[in-house]
């Protein structure tokens, strides 16, 4: 069953690392020639993460409730407790990340005149560009379940 952790979360840590990629190309093509209105920007940039995050998100689940089983069973309760927190962490540095990054830039961008109702006003391609280093920190959660899986406890003196 380590075998298969082990495999498993290669496989997560590659995808992820390509669907990462994949959604900084893809973003990029959301404010291709004017970026959407505001009211329709959700749906098209929950589908774009969607499409190319989805893929390594489900193998790291995957592999880290395999490895979570593995190091359950094999009683290294330390890298249990890594292993249990870090989908946590990785939804606080994405959020971090987001916040930091997302809050130095406007995320409305105004088009046309001052009596241009909300509904028309353009999201700013800034704060796109600010969810592409938001998706940056996904791949901590396979790269995690990957290094407790294939670390080795100490094996006792005596």
């Amino acid at each position: 069953m380590r075998i298969a952790a082990i495999i498993l979360g290669g496989l997560a840590l590659a995808g992820t690392a390509t669907g990462i990629f994949f959604y900084w190309i893809g973003s990029a093509f959301i404010c291709f020639d004017v970026c959407p209105p505001v009211s329709s920007i959700g749906p098209q940039l929950l589908r774009a993460a969607a499409l190319s995050l989805s893929p390594g998100l489900l193998l790291s689940l995957a592999a880290w409730i395999l490895s979570l089983i593995t190091l359950r069973a094999g009683g290294r309760s330390t890298a249990f407790l890594v292993t249990l927190l870090t989908p946590i962490i990785v939804i606080i540095a994405a959020a971090l990340t987001l916040s930091i990054a997302g809050g130095s830039f406007t995320p409305v961008a105004v088009s046309g005149p001052p009596e241009v109702a909300p509904a028309g006003r353009q999201v700013s391609t800034d704060w796109i560009n600010a969810t592409r280093y938001a998706a940056a920190p996904l791949v901590i959660w396979p790269a995690a379940t990957c290094i407790a899986i294939l670390s080795r406890p100490a094996k006792p003196r005596g």
